[in-house]
């Protein structure tokens, strides 16, 4: 169940965002969230997995494709 909330709520959200500013990215989903009501349970978790992956991603290989993020690193 949060995978799917994921790719149909919260993933088209990120397409095309900056994935190194988290803070207003996290803002801009758990507004998503807070509009439906949803700030529990398994929404909470797909939140939580997103957040995740956007803290990990400036030092995931992922970040080295985009080398306009590679100021971005983590380490």
């Amino acid at each position: 169940m949060p995978a799917s909330i994921v790719d149909r709520l919260l993933a088209p959200a990120l397409i095309g965002q900056d994935p190194t500013r988290v803070r207003p990215l996290w803002d801009r989903l758990t507004g998503l969230m807070r509009e439906r009501g949803h700030l529990t349970g398994h929404q909470a978790d797909a939140l939580a997995a997103v957040d995740i992956a956007l803290w990990a991603f400036p030092a995931s290989p992922a970040a080295y494709l985009r080398p306009d993020l590679r100021a971005h690193r983590a380490f």
